[in-house]
């Protein structure tokens, strides 16, 4: 309950067990931070559907298997000035976790039709999601453009270190 920020990179509900999902959903009620980062084995294809993940996050997982290719022409963009627009194309992902906004979440960045930053609450705790993992041949993570995007979801989510 101490940390500022609990960050899951590209794991599993299955790999954190029923406790450490009680915990998480716990340190979230009473005010604590969780960003959760995608990949092959988050969202979807981690099992979130069915466990205390589903509840938390600002996403749905849809189905398992999520993790799709991004399709060819799929743009970039952003619900509130974070970078500048004509930035938004060095930030394209190759993969994406196909999940969805819950009602009440505030979608920040798309890639398509993709969520691909999503923010929310739970109980007294900020959530987020970013549901690109940095895989494939992509150098989007380490563009200038994306420490600004990240410095503005950690400052989101009341990390301002």
């Amino acid at each position: 309950m101490s940390y500022d920020l609990v960050i899951l990179g590209d794991v599993s509900a299955g790999r954190l067990g029923e406790a450490g999902l009680e915990m998480l959903k716990d340190y979230c009620r009473n005010g604590g931070n969780l960003l959760v980062l995608g990949g092959p084995s988050a969202y979807g294809d981690g099992g979130y559907q069915t466990t205390a993940l589903n509840d938390i996050l600002p996403v749905r997982s849809l189905k398992p298997f999520d993790l799709r290719a991004v399709e060819k022409g799929a743009t970039v963009a952003f619900s509130t000035k974070i970078v500048s627009a004509d930035a938004a194309g060095a930030l394209r992902p190759v993969y994406l976790n196909q999940v969805e906004a819950k009602p009440d979440a505030r979608v920040l960045m798309r890639c398509g039709a993709w969520p691909m930053i999503v923010l929310g609450k739970y109980g007294e705790g900020k959530t987020g999601c970013i549901t690109a993992p940095p895989m494939g041949e992509t150098s989007y993570c380490d563009k200038p453009q994306w420490q600004e995007v990240l410095a503005y979801v950690f400052n989101e989510l009341g990390v301002n270190r």
